[in-house]
Parts: C-alpha cells; structure tokens; sequence
C-alpha cells in the first residue's frame, strides 16, 4: 500500500536525477534525497503532533510522575510516541526538576520511557523504505528499540542499580553549577572520546 503511493514519486525523481548523472551517483543521489524527505516528513509529523497533543502530553506528564516507577516509565513513553520527540519530553521534565517541583528520583522514570519511547521515530522511518532497505531499517530500528528496553530492564530492574544514575546526575549538576568546564568535558567524553575508542578498537580487533 505504501509503495503504491511512493513508486510514482521515486521513479519521478530517479527519472529526473539518472537524466544528468551517472548511475552509480544518481544512484547516491536518491539515497541522500530519500533520506531527507523522510527526515523532513517526520519532522512535520513531530510539529504536528505537537500542536495537536502538547497539552495532552504535559496532562500525561503531570498526573503520572511521582506515582512510582512503572506510571513514570509508561507516561514518558506514552509521551514521546504522542509527540515524536523526547527532547520535547524531557523539556516537561527538566523545569519541574529543577525547579524541585518533582525530584530526580521521580522525574528519572520518565525520561527512561522517554527513551524508549523516541525509537518509534526510527520505527516510522523504516516504513518509508521497501524490500532490502525495509529489511535493514526495520533490523537497525528493531535493535534501538531492544537496546533501550533491555537497558531499563537493568537499570530499573536490579535495586542497586537503580540509583545510581540519579546519584551521578546530581553529582555532575553540582559539578557544573560550579563550572561549566565540567560539564563540556562530561559531554566531549561520554560522546566523542568514548565511542572513538571503541571504533578504534573494533576496527583494530
């Protein structure tokens, strides 16, 4: 159903592209054009739901946190798949932490739904694909899904664990209170230095 409605469009823009390029970077063409209108028309759903379901999404939000673990989780992922974006999510979140409306312990639930919650972004995006690339998108999809599940399964899941990251978080808060510098390194090395050391190694090993 889907490819009946897309076919037209891709063959009409293939058409276009293979009329002035050679096959192989036409063919590079349409993967790039391809994946910026999926980019562009998930961006449009998220606006969209956003108007539509914001002030549903904060009732959500505010009647289910502080109930306990499991209402945060579910709200957070209820949430996020209402308005395809966790960033809009955690921004409910981040004033009423803050604030100390809710502490970290309540609000924590909710953004680990949140984060299960934003990989039905990735879910739709496989859709927008068919036979081989379907294939692979919905495998990658379907891994960012399991590994945010199995990653609440063990944090919430084992006691000990799961004050762990809500101790760090406030620990880290405090630190850049302090100063931002800690803050910047923070990020530059949970996401820069600490995944090119295990790029360099995997490719190493």
């Amino acid at each position: 159903m889907v490819s009946t409605i897309t076919d037209p469009g891709a063959d009409l823009i293939g058409g276009a592209l293979t009329s002035f390029l050679p096959e192989v970077w036409a063919g590079i063409a349409m993967i790039v054009v391809g994946v910026a209108l999926i980019l562009l028309v998930i961006r449009m759903i998220s606006q969209l739901f956003k108007l539509l379901l914001a002030g549903h999404a904060e009732k959500i939000f505010h009647s289910a946190i502080g109930r306990g673990p499991v209402s945060g989780i579910l709200a957070g992922l209820l949430v996020t798949v209402l308005v395809q974006s966790s960033s809009t999510t955690t921004s409910l979140a981040v004033p009423l932490a803050a604030s100390g409306t809710f502490s970290l312990r309540q609000v924590f639930p909710f953004t680990v739904g949140a984060n299960i919650g934003t990989t039905m972004t990735a879910i739709i995006a496989a859709f927008g694909f068919s036979g081989i690339e379907r294939t692979a998108g919905m495998t990658a999809a379907t891994v960012h899904l399991l590994y945010n599940v199995f990653a609440m399964a063990v944090i919430m899941g084992i006691l000990f664990v799961r004050p762990i990251p809500v101790k760090a978080a406030a620990w880290l808060g405090n630190l850049g209170a302090e100063n931002t510098l800690y803050v910047v390194i923070w990020v530059l090395g949970v996401f820069v230095a600490i995944p090119g050391v295990m790029i360099l190694l995997t490719s190493v090993f």
